[in-house]
């Protein structure tokens, strides 16, 4: 049996309007809490929830990449449950986002 995964979306936590959606975010990480931790991309912040295990390479102020589904919590706020996790130390966030704007406009 073959397993494959849904594409995930190139969004901005801005942008961001409806659950049951895979997307992709980029961030710095800005806290971390005991099951996940706060992405912020400059545009908002949201919690990523993922499994502790996936804590131990976060640290605050890390860039990181977050493959995940868009969900509501209790209190009806958006949150990220991250399948997929990456460090991406050295991106330059503002040339980044600049090049993606610049991409999307054409």
């Amino acid at each position: 049996m073959e397993y494959k995964q849904l594409p995930a979306k190139e969004m901005t936590i801005r942008d961001l309007t409806s659950s049951n959606m895979r997307v992709r975010l980029i961030g710095t990480a800005i806290s971390k809490e005991e099951n996940g931790f706060m992405l912020d991309d400059t545009t908002g912040a949201i919690k990523v929830i993922c499994e502790k295990n996936a804590l131990t390479h976060i640290t605050e102020k890390s860039t990181i990449q977050a493959l995940g589904w868009v969900s509501a919590n209790a209190s009806n706020e958006m949150e990220i449950r991250a399948d997929i996790l990456t460090t991406l130390n050295g991106l330059n966030l503002k040339l980044y986002r600049r090049t993606l704007e610049n991409t999307t406009e054409n």
